[in-house]
């Protein structure tokens, strides 16, 4: 919500002060200057996100009321790149996102801390393969449905690392996500990197499951990003919305929350465990090991994760992630 502009103070007529009143007047006018002269607190903490499983923590919090909206607000966005969109143009503080989105704003110019890992995918992502392929190594030769993206790109290029083959020994075509199902089927590809929940439907059509991203922790995640020109003056609001993200996780498989999610997502409550399926959500424990030390697992990770989005020129040039971790808002108890 907009906020209003504050009202000045109109002018009247000239009056004549009573000298008694002049020591009230001038205690009362002390008190208006130490008030005025405190710093305003900081406009409410705006945070975006999609509806997507691994930040449903964030939606549960805002609906059991973990999150005071005089403080944090809720953005949803239809779309990963419309957060992109309003954390560039700054009209919100924060936002959840791949690792990937955060780096390619990071390119562009915008300073951003992780002060969240959300989630890691544990499976979710997949290659698959048509028989008679049965392994990784039967990627050779093969044309291979990619979507143009970066944890498309990450994926083809660990499968291939893991398989001792390069870029050259495939034949790679880009396909969007709602076209990978059609290009399977219609033999325009012998092998596809894709997720869930296509990787579900043509493993039930016969596709055979060669890689996934279990092999690969701690690579594609999903994080809450902050502007770095924002953080210091929002401390405060970024621990409460961390708590409030750990509370609503750790209480996740509750009735309440099932409710929550499958209103959210307009399913039945049976299933919503099904939309997890593949994607680990990380507490506490599992942020402060990825957040914390010089370089943070995290840095590392965003290195090596810009190296292979250079590689796929999804990156221009070479990119700093040293500092880009901050675990100084997570809860300490």
């Amino acid at each position: 919500m907009a906020r209003e502009p504050s009202r000045g103070v109109s002018r009247g007529e000239p009056v004549t002060v009573n000298p008694s009143k002049v020591l009230g007047g001038a205690l009362l006018a002390a008190c208006l200057c130490l008030s005025s002269c405190s710093p305003a607190p900081p406009p409410a903490l705006r945070v975006a996100a999609i509806a997507w499983p691994g930040y449903e923590p964030l939606f549960v919090a805002e609906a059991a009321g973990y999150l005071p909206p005089e403080q944090i607000q809720v953005v949803e966005q239809p779309a990963a790149s419309d957060v992109m969109h309003l954390l560039r143009n700054r009209t919100v503080e924060a936002g959840y996102l791949t690792l990937d989105e955060a780096l390619t704003l990071i390119s562009q110019g915008l300073e951003l801390n992780i002060v969240l890992i959300a989630d890691r995918s544990r499976g979710a992502d997949a290659v698959l393969v048509r028989p008679p392929r049965e392994t990784l190594a039967d990627l050779k030769g093969a044309r291979v449905g990619v979507e143009n993206t970066a944890v498309g790109a990450l994926m083809l290029a660990e499968a291939l690392a893991h398989a001792g083959l390069g870029p050259t020994d495939i034949r790679m075509g880009f396909y969007p996500v709602n076209q990978h199902e059609r290009a399977y089927l219609d033999d325009e590809v012998d092998a596809l990197v894709t997720f869930e929940p296509v990787r579900s439907k043509l493993l039930a059509a016969g596709a055979r499951q060669v890689f996934d991203s279990s092999r690969i922790p701690n690579r594609i995640l999903d994080v809450l990003a902050v502007r770095r020109d924002v953080a210091a003056a929002q401390a405060a609001r970024l621990r409460t919305l961390i708590t409030a993200h750990f509370r609503a996780l750790e209480g996740l498989h509750d009735e309440a929350a099932t409710a929550v999610i499958a209103r959210h997502w307009h399913i039945p409550a049976s299933q919503v465990a099904d939309r997890f399926l593949g994607l680990e959500l990380l507490g506490r424990e599992d942020n402060r090991r990825l957040l914390e030390g010089t370089p943070s697992p995290l840095e590392l990770n965003a290195r090596r994760l810009a190296e292979v989005m250079r590689g796929y020129q999804l990156l221009p040039g070479v990119l700093q992630v040293s500092g880009l971790a901050d675990p100084s808002h997570l809860p300490t108890d």
